[in-house]
């Protein structure tokens, strides 16, 4: 649960004002440097491996408000059910049954090397990954267009310097169409990129609105915001598959 990591916890308790240097994870309270001395002494509790508070204060602010203990029966957590996918404690174990539950120390086994935190990493990476892919992409065809352009204009011009005055019209004539092919290709591009941003856009206010439901909206309305959130992420899943489409073919100047 959140707390106030700037001061000892433990001080606190007695009243007293001490800044905090260290903090222990699975006592969930800061500790000043008289406290941690008696923190490291102390059988139950001396094997908890604490962190400076510095590098405390660096993790997501979610992660504070993650309960480490089982808030119905107030028990440390010591299994985990697969089924439900959630920590439980022993006291749970009547509501699992028939849950092949698991020592969560197995679980929390080298957690940080494990292949279920590097897929979670690389599927966060990846879809970081697809978003920028498609703003880049887009932005390098329109580098790839002026290229394009500035390389026709040239042969155009050389054009100009091998034939005589009469072909000075089809010079200007062929300029113009080149222009306006980059305007109009660079525009059609320029608009996949807000679409591509109108959607993110559009997926961002859903995320939000679903939360606020969950947070104010009665159980009736929770039902039917959900049918109409479904029906959001239908659309926008069509805007996606749109972008993706229209992605992977390159605009250039014809």
């Amino acid at each position: 649960m959140a707390t106030n990591s700037a001061y000892c916890n433990i001080c606190e308790l007695r009243h007293l004002s001490n800044l905090s240097t260290h903090w222990c994870p699975e006592c969930e309270q800061s500790l000043c440097p008289e406290c941690k001395e008696h923190h490291g002494v102390v059988k139950i509790v001396r094997n908890h491996k604490l962190i400076p508070i510095e590098d405390y204060n660096k993790l997501p602010p979610f992660l504070s408000e993650l309960r480490q203990s089982c808030q119905e029966h107030n028990e440390n957590y010591q299994l985990y059910c697969p089924t439900h996918e959630t920590c439980i404690c022993y006291k749970c174990i009547k509501l699992h049954g028939k849950c092949e539950a698991v020592p969560l120390d197995d679980m929390l086994k080298d957690i940080k090397t494990s292949e279920m935190y590097k897929d979670l990493e690389q599927t966060m990476i990846d879809m970081l990954e697809n978003t920028k892919e498609i703003k880049n992409d887009r932005q390098v065809n329109i580098s790839d267009i002026e290229t394009e352009k500035e390389k026709q204009l040239e042969e155009i011009s050389q054009m100009r310097f091998l034939v005589n005055n009469h072909f000075d019209k089809l010079e200007k004539k062929l300029k113009l169409e080149v222009e306006e092919t980059v305007i109009q290709t660079t525009e059609k591009i320029r608009k996949t990129i807000l679409f591509v941003q109108e959607t993110e856009q559009k997926v961002s206010k859903n995320i939000a609105d679903l939360n606020d439901i969950r947070s104010c909206a009665s159980e009736l309305q929770t039902f039917l915001g959900m049918k109409e959130m479904q029906n959001r992420i239908t659309e926008n899943e069509k805007s996606i598959r749109i972008c993706r489409d229209s992605n992977k073919t390159r605009d250039g100047v014809a």
